[in-house]
């Protein structure tokens, strides 16, 4: 038979005292501050173009001005808000 050892019982400590309340912070307005450096300044001539797409759809305006953001051509970019467009619509659909 094997043996048994007795584990010693430590007696009941009191409970550990509550944490001190914090008092509330007031709120820090945001600083005006870059997405990231990945971002740039549009060129004149990219935004007139993202202007022409007023009536699109908001997925393809953010993916278009996503794209002109991080030096993509505008034809480059064009092609990747259609087929992000796309997809969003395929998405949609299947719900």
């Amino acid at each position: 038979m094997p043996r048994v050892v007795k584990k010693s019982v430590e007696p009941a400590s009191a409970p550990a005292p509550a944490p001190a309340p914090v008092a509330p912070v007031a709120p820090v307005e945001p600083t005006a501050t870059k997405a990231g450096v990945r971002f740039g300044k549009m060129s004149e001539e990219h935004k007139t173009k993202l202007a022409d797409h007023k009536d699109a759809s908001k997925h393809f305006k953010a993916s278009l001005r996503g794209n002109l953001m991080i030096g993509r051509t505008y034809e480059e970019a064009l092609v990747k808000a259609t087929a992000h467009e796309a997809k969003v619509k395929a998405r949609a659909e299947a719900k």
